[in-house]
């Protein structure tokens, strides 16, 4: 008895709003998703609660070859979805593990030669995708959004962190490199509670930034603003240097970053009271009177 054909319908989704061409690109398999496609399946459907499209999903996942099949399509490659998000969002901080270091240069290439013009595109929060590189990327994404004319001097709505502030809060060395060359005088950089970018990368705790800012020349003296805007408890209310922040940390923060001053020449002691369980940052008088003086 011969076969009966088969007529894809695009009504066939799983209540968490996935069609059967959805979970073959997830699955990675270019055959299953040429079939599907050839079969009806729509190349246009958005899935999950964002609303997010499969081209999306394929750049996410890094499946070039299923990236091709939905282009040759005329997929919508300026799709944004409810998060704010375009495909060039997608490159970074939602791949598989093994394509974190890998450039996705190829995936950048692609959305330039299909005309896409929103690299400055913010989300919600203000990110573009020149901060989500500069978090979860390498030096070859920064390298290539700049030669797209890609901003770095876009700020996140919270804080006005520029990319730069991401590469330093999830200590991206390698983005931070390349981000360094963007500004003309890095170290002067603060958000908008004046916390400069040591301030930054002592509070999170990524102790190469810090030293590698504190060996660039940054301030151990500046001042934040007196703020309770977006600081940690402890801190709330008060104007801060990256060594008071430091001393919250705890140990091993504020050891590694009292070493990283010695070395560049400071003088600096740590006093601790023991009664009190508490540390505090000794200043000479003539270092603290050359910050006074501005020398």
């Amino acid at each position: 008895m011969p076969c009966k054909a088969q007529t894809y319908s695009n009504k066939l989704v799983t209540p968490s709003n996935r069609s059967p061409l959805f979970h073959a690109l997830i699955s990675g398999s270019t055959e299953l998703v040429s079939f599907l496609i050839n079969s009806g399946a729509d190349v246009h459907e958005e899935s999950g609660v964002f609303r997010t499209s499969l081209f999306q999903y394929a750049f996410a996942l890094r499946q070039m070859d299923c990236a091709m099949l939905l282009l040759a399509r005329d997929v919508e490659v300026h799709h944004v979805n409810t998060k704010g998000w375009t495909p060039a969002f997608s490159l970074f901080g939602s791949f598989p593990p093994d394509a974190q270091n890998k450039s996705c240069n190829e995936y950048l290439d692609i959305l330039s030669a299909s005309s896409f013009a929103d690299f400055d595109l913010q989300d919600g929060k203000g990110w573009t995708c020149m901060h989500r590189a500069a978090a979860f990327g390498n030096a070859a994404d920064i390298k290539q959004l700049l030669r797209l004319n890609v901003s770095a001097m876009l700020k996140t709505f919270k804080l006005s962190w520029l990319s730069i502030f991401c590469a330093v809060q999830f200590g991206n060395m390698s983005t931070f490199k390349d981000l360094v060359k963007v500004h003309l005088n890095v170290l002067a950089l603060t958000d908008v509670r004046k916390w400069s970018l040591l301030h930054v990368a002592v509070n999170a705790q990524k102790i190469d930034i810090m030293c590698e800012l504190v060996s660039m020349g940054a301030d151990p003296h500046s001042r934040s603003m007196a703020t309770k805007f977006l600081v940690p408890d402890g801190l709330k209310g008060h104007s801060v240097t990256p060594g008071d922040i430091a001393i919250l940390r705890g140990p091993e923060v504020l050891s590694a970053y009292v070493r990283a001053l010695k070395g560049c020449g400071h003088e600096l002691e740590v006093t601790d009271d023991v009664e009190d369980n508490e540390s505090d940052i000794f200043w000479p008088t003539c270092e603290l009177s050359e910050v006074v003086i501005g020398t």
